[in-house]
């Protein structure tokens, strides 16, 4: 393919993206106006416009601005978590397969929560710090098990696979042995909810993820390369282990 060709490739690839970034901003423009507008205490679309120009009765700033737009907006930015995760596994490992959940990661982060709050009675911090640990410690794990001379995408898969039900059934021994209410509440955590999610834990969801998202944004230069395998990667002068 000649210089002209690969422009009018890379153009058409911009274009794709550009108008799949503007469906998707308006359909979830369109969603987020309709669950403002549905739920047990009515606001007509019209009047949820007009609260958001801010205008509106009290009542309906109270129904708009505390209790449903705090969880539309935790509800998008976790949303952009997921996908910045996921788009991160696919392209490292080069597997439509790869996310969080089917490797494990997810799993191994609900059996640090759970350990925490019921075998620590532990809550806030550092249940979400534990979380954390344990996300990060199955994710080493499975790293360790699927390096052979370096790392293949299919081998870290089945490995993830196997630790996301090894995961799964310790967490459900632990639900398992706790009391009934102690139990309900680890699960509720496990399932996840952004009912809730309000004032400084939405700003520190917010913030975290932004600061996620722009230090994945400097590591698109080497993300790019290892979606084409290893050996194109390693030829633009990318270390492809050292990346991953």
């Amino acid at each position: 393919m000649d210089a002209a060709g690969i422009g009018a490739v890379r153009r058409s690839d911009r274009r794709r993206r550009v108008a799949v970034v503007l469906v998707g901003a308006v359909l979830a423009a369109a969603i987020a106006l309709a669950a403002l507008s549905f739920g047990a205490a009515g606001v007509t679309p019209d009047r949820v416009l007009s609260v958001l120009l801010g205008g509106g009765e009290r009542i309906d700033r109270f129904v708009v601005f505390e209790l449903r737009l705090p969880r539309i907006v935790a509800a998008l930015v976790v949303g952009v978590a997921f996908a910045l995760a996921g788009a991160v596994f696919q392209s490292t490992l080069r597997n439509p397969l790869a996310s969080p959940d089917i490797l494990g990661i997810s799993a191994g982060a609900s059996l640090g929560a759970v350990w925490a709050l019921l075998g620590l009675g532990a809550g806030g911090a550092i249940v979400a710090g534990l979380a954390f640990g344990g996300g990060l410690a199955v994710a080493v794990v499975i790293w360790l098990a699927a390096w052979r001379q370096g790392l293949h995408g299919v081998r870290f898969v089945l490995v993830g696979v196997g630790m996301a039900y090894l995961c799964g059934s310790t967490v459900a021994w632990l639900l398992a042995r706790a009391e009934v209410r102690e139990a309900q509440t680890a699960l509720h955590w496990t399932v996840g909810s952004v009912a809730d999610v309000r004032g400084d834990q939405l700003w520190l969801l917010a913030v975290g993820t932004a600061a996620c998202a722009v230090v994945l944004a400097f590591l698109t230069r080497v993300l790019r390369p290892l979606a084409l395998g290893d050996d194109h990667a390693r030829a633009l002068g990318v270390r492809a282990d050292a990346a991953r």
